[in-house]
């Protein structure tokens, strides 16, 4: 079904695509040091309100899909003792990061963070309640893009819910300052896609549950709950 899905939206891939996915890659190797203060001051409240709109249960096999430093996924483990928690990031440096953290404040938790492109995802179809992906639909180029939604959507259970954190395009001021900025560095700012989302994802096999939208510090994301149908 995923790859029906995936052969009527998504381009073939090209060289450009994949340059620009090794791009990304090595720049999040080179800032996962100091990554963590870009997560809290903007994204702080976003990642609370995906727990809070994903309405996850304790016990649930939950999936985060690029963890960056980890402040979404510590939250989705210590609010899942009784389940597993996985996440998986394209950058080596954050996935051990992210898992080392884990370690210093849940020694016993069964969380487990390990370094993956969110096209191959390293876990068998039908998986997981609940799959959170935070800023990283903007990052990649429009076919990998489809690729990505279409392997989450493989991973999750029938019924399961994708929890997407997007960056807001609802501030003409906001989005033009963040085109400058992603021209400058566009492998660490992408582009803003939330527009592109909504004309996607039901191409995709899912359907909108629910949106919210929030602003920390100007910065404002919209938080999209979604099933998979």
């Amino acid at each position: 079904m995923e790859r029906l899905l995936k052969s009527l939206v998504s381009p073939v891939a090209d060289a450009a695509a994949e340059t620009r996915i090794r791009a990304i890659r090595g720049v999040y190797d080179i800032i996962s040091d100091v990554y963590p203060i870009s997560s809290r001051l903007f994204h702080r409240l976003a990642h609370a309100t995906a727990i809070e709109m994903s309405k996850m249960e304790d016990g649930m096999r939950i999936l985060e899909v690029a963890t960056g430093s980890g402040e979404l996924y510590r939250q989705l483990t210590l609010n899942n003792p009784q389940g597993l928690t996985f996440g998986v990031d394209l950058s080596p440096r954050m996935a051990q990061k992210t898992q080392k953290g884990i370690r210093s404040i849940a020694k016993q938790a069964r969380s487990y963070c390990h370094a993956a492109d969110v096209r191959n995802l390293p876990f068998r179809s039908s998986s997981f309640d609940r799959v959170f992906l935070c800023a990283l639909l903007e990052l990649l180029p429009d076919g990998a893009m489809a690729d990505a939604l279409c392997e989450v959507r493989r991973v999750l259970k029938p019924d399961g819910r994708m929890v997407l954190v997007c960056i807001s395009q609802r501030d003409p001021r906001f989005n033009t300052l963040y085109a400058a900025g992603a021209a400058l560095v566009p492998s660490f700012l992408g582009r803003l896609v939330e527009r592109s989302v909504y004309e996607l994802v039901p191409k995709l096999g899912f359907e909108i549950l629910a949106q919210r939208n929030v602003r920390q510090l100007w910065y404002p994301s919209t938080v999209i709950v979604l099933r998979k149908v």
